[in-house]
This record gives C-alpha cells, structure tokens and sequence, in this order.
C-alpha cells in the first residue's frame, strides 16, 4: 500500500477531492512521516506476535513521498488515514 492510498482513504472519509485539496497533498508526508515514527514501536510489537517478518528501518530525517509504500504494517494504515 502506497501513501498516496491512505492519502486518498482519508480524502473519502472527508468526503473530499483531490482537486479541492492540494494542500491537504502537501502536508500528508510530513503527516505520515510524524505518525509512523510515533507508531513504528507498536508495529515492531504487532510483527513479533503475529510472527511476520521485522520491522523496516525507518529513516528518522527523511518525510516520504505520496508513492513511496506505507512503512508501517497494512494494520497500521486505516489509523493513519
């Protein structure tokens, strides 16, 4: 799942554009960036007990692009949206 999917998930529950909400395309990143640093030790948590694979290294000077894949578990992507 990309960004840019949660990034329209949370447009849809808005009820909103992506043509009415360009700054909305602005902020994500940095939005994502802040929610999955502030998530990535209960995604750690969840991989370990439902046995999948490890955490991915997440970069703590780096905001994500709309098409760069979620970093977080799939679980984690309906919270952020």
């Amino acid at each position: 799942m990309t960004n840019r999917s949660i990034y329209q998930a949370a447009l849809a529950v808005l009820q909103e554009s992506e043509a009415d909400c360009e700054d909305y395309a602005a902020r994500t990143p940095m939005l994502l960036a802040a929610f999955v640093r502030r998530v990535a030790a209960l995604d750690a948590w969840y991989r370990e007990a439902h046995g999948l694979s490890g955490a991915p290294d997440i970069a703590t000077d780096v905001t994500p692009s709309l098409d760069d894949e979620f970093a977080l578990s799939p679980r984690f992507s309906p919270a952020a949206a």
